[in-house]
C-alpha cells in the first residue's frame, strides 16, 4: 500500500481533472498538471466552476525549470 501525502496528492489532482473534463483546452497536458502543482487551491478553485479554461504555456513552468537542472 502507497503511504505519505504523495498518493494522496495525486488521487486528489486526479478527482479535479476529472472535473476539468470537457472544460479545458490545453496543448500540453503537462500545463495542466504544472497549475496544480504550482497553484493547487486555484486549481480546484476553478476546476469546482465548471466554465471553460484555456491553458498558457508558463502554467507548466515547474517541469521546464526540472529539465534545464537536468
Amino acid at each position: 500500500m502507497l503511504k505519505g501525502i504523495a498518493p494522496a496528492r495525486f488521487m486528489e489532482f486526479l478527482y479535479y481533472r476529472e472535473k476539468l473534463q470537457e472544460h479545458v483546452v490545453c496543448f500540453d497536458e503537462l500545463d495542466i498538471y504544472g497549475w496544480y502543482l504550482d497553484g493547487r487551491e486555484q486549481f480546484k478553485e476553478y476546476a469546482d466552476r465548471g466554465m471553460m479554461i484555456d491553458t498558457i504555456p508558463n502554467m507548466g513552468t515547474i517541469f521546464n525549470r526540472w529539465t534545464w537542472i537536468q
